[in-house]
């Protein structure tokens, strides 16, 4: 992998984007990148595929935005219940739909947010897992871990785990697993 202790964040970012290529990665878990202030988020939201808003404490209605390539493939609440549209029975400028383009996800989120009965999801913003297609966010040099995993053969994956300290790698750890 190529990852030592000591390592900047920032260096690291583009080995695991490397491992796409070389062992199938698919995804980046960014721990703790949690925000109260969507406005500070225009740039970042679409540097992600999977965005959790929800209050403090957590709720069943928390709402989890899971986006494929530039589009919003699927919404579900902590519940379950999957959705077609968040906030339901609004219109499309005050929701969020599945097939909505990324580019236009922060201004709606923007018009969710400024409705009354709603304005208590953004509370807590979770930016959880990184699409590994776009650039490093700057935001991700605060998180203590990162952690992926891929397949190594039938029934057998690995899991990593980057932790950090000081925005410097300080260990990693290597998980096998096997059916």
């Amino acid at each position: 992998m190529g990852i030592t202790i000591g390592e900047d964040a920032a260096s690291v970012y583009p080995k695991i984007q490397a491992l796409r290529l070389t062992k199938g990665v698919t995804y980046l878990n960014i721990v703790g990148n949690i925000f109260a202030d969507l406005s500070l988020l225009k740039d970042q939201l679409p540097l992600y595929q999977y965005i959790l808003l929800d209050q403090k404490p957590g709720t069943d209605s928390g709402v989890q935005i899971t986006i494929e390539g530039q589009t919003v493939k699927s919404i579900y609440l902590n519940s379950g219940q999957q959705l077609t549209q968040w906030p339901e029975k609004q219109k499309a400028n005050t929701s969020v739909r599945v097939g909505d383009a990324v580019s236009d996800l922060y201004n709606k989120l923007i018009n969710v947010r400024a409705i009354d009965r709603y304005t208590n999801k953004f509370d807590y913003i979770s930016l959880l897992t990184k699409n590994l297609s776009t650039k490093y966010d700057e935001a991700m040099r605060l998180s203590s871990q990162w952690y992926f995993g891929y397949s190594t053969g039938q029934n057998q994956m690995d899991q990593i785990q980057v932790h950090f300290q000081q925005s410097k790698v300080s260990k990693v750890y290597i998980d096998h697993y096997s059916k």
